[in-house]
């Protein structure tokens, strides 16, 4: 049984860190399933059960108004299940937010939602 490689695989991977192994398809499935790094552990890829393509973007890809200043914002670490560490951004005190950040929507499978 072949499996079949999900949407632009080779693009997303390619800063994955630590490297994926590609040895065989049934390993680099596993470790998709699982989900990878990229980005300094700033974004985590993974894909489904259903072969899409999923995104989960940390607090550090993104821009949030006033976010370097430790009147409003603490940023912290938190272990991730796979061990991993992530900076994430705990709300001390505003009257009002605004986050920003792009994504390249070329990776999300075609034809989902």
């Amino acid at each position: 049984m072949s499996l079949q490689l999900p949407h632009n695989y080779h693009g997303i991977v390619q800063d994955a860190f630590p490297h994926i192994d590609m040895s065989s398809n049934q390993k680099f499935y596993d470790q998709l399933f699982l989900g990878v790094f990229l980005n300094n552990n700033q974004t985590k890829y993974r894909v489904d059960e259903s072969k899409i393509n999923s995104f989960v973007l940390y607090a550090k890809t993104l821009s949030i108004t006033w976010g370097d200043d430790e009147r409003y914002w603490k940023w912290t670490t938190e272990e991730e299940r796979s061990g991993v560490y992530v900076e994430v951004a705990e709300l001390i005190m505003v009257n009002w937010v605004e986050v920003k950040g792009k994504f390249n929507t070329d990776y999300l499978t075609p034809r989902t939602l």
